[in-house]
């Protein structure tokens, strides 16, 4: 399967790379990570596609993605959040062992922990299969933004025998 990473700067025509690749005729999960590109997203999609949402083609944004098709088919079970939290875990100290390490004393996971949780829990291998039983191919959009243990979840997810695309802005200093 092909995984292809295109790198450019902004304004370069990426966004609408990405929906004139669409077709009726493939399965396409695409992930985002801020709302204004979801939005932008949703819009050129439906223009694409005539004012009418294909059936084929899903949009998320990254932190959705996380917890809904990655954390809750698999774990919600087992670990019992109620949902998902952008605060910072104040205890900044404490094993990735414990339950605490990942959630708030009131059940929420802390977003910045969510992916660790994932690999750590051992279903890296189910996300993969959900996607290719889903999917024919996975897009990820502002790919730049996503760091650290996110990234390295993406890592694992480019296993799945999924066309992938990462599209991600190119930022280039001038002294």
């Amino acid at each position: 399967m092909d995984k292809t990473v295109i790198f450019a700067v902004a304004g370069s025509g990426k966004t609408t790379h990405i929906v004139d690749s669409l077709s009726s005729d493939k399965r396409t999960l695409i992930v985002t990570y801020t709302v204004n590109n979801y939005n932008n997203l949703l819009v050129k999609i439906m223009e694409k596609f005539n004012g009418s949402w294909p059936d084929n083609i899903f949009i998320m944004r990254y932190f959705q993605f996380l917890y809904s098709f990655c954390y809750k088919p698999f774990l919600a079970d087992r670990v019992k959040a109620k949902g998902i939290t952008f605060e910072t875990n104040p205890q900044q100290r404490l094993s990735q062992s414990k339950a605490a390490y990942y959630m708030t004393s009131n059940r929420y996971l802390y977003s910045n922990r969510l992916a660790l949780l994932v690999g750590k829990m051992g279903v890296l291998n189910d996300i993969n299969d959900r996607i290719k039983t889903y999917f024919d191919e996975f897009i990820i959009d502002e790919v730049q933004d996503i760091a650290g243990r996110d990234f390295t979840l993406l890592e694992s997810l480019m296993e799945t025998h999924v066309n992938m695309l990462f599209v991600g802005d190119f930022f280039s200093t001038y002294i």
